[in-house]
């Protein structure tokens, strides 16, 4: 079975990320201090391994134009997901009335991306 840069931790850091966005952000809505304490490290320790990704998308394409191709895709998907997800999440938040919606859009997006586990493993390819 492939797996997604040659390590299987990436796609099971979204996995993990599924399983406690919930609560996570039950947690953050208590708004203390030792909430913040504690949810903070928490996605960052979740979040941390992420730093695989360039490697991944780098990988992903041919070398002729890998550059435009990274860019694209890695600024698209930001763009798309990232700029869009405040609006996303006080539209479900009114429309359902329940402030703990984002969390499921979270879990569904780690969920999505827990696909990247099926990409394969170019690790030891030449780049060229």
């Amino acid at each position: 079975m492939a797996q997604a840069c040659g390590d299987v931790r990436f796609a099971h850091r979204f996995r993990w990320l599924s399983v406690t966005a919930y609560g996570f952000f039950a947690l953050a809505l208590k708004g203390t201090i030792v909430a913040v304490a504690v949810v903070q490290p928490g996605f960052g320790a979740t979040l941390g391994g992420m730093g695989v990704a360039p490697a991944m998308l780098a990988e992903a394409f041919p070398g002729e134009f890998r550059l435009m191709a990274y860019s694209l895709a890695f600024n698209f998907g930001l763009g798309l997901r990232g700029g869009t997800t405040p609006l996303i999440a006080r539209v479900l938040i009114d429309a359902s009335g329940v402030t703990l919606v984002p969390a499921f859009y979270l879990m569904f997006g780690a969920f999505l991306a827990m696909s990247l586990y099926f990409m394969p493993d170019r690790r030891r390819e030449p780049l060229l």
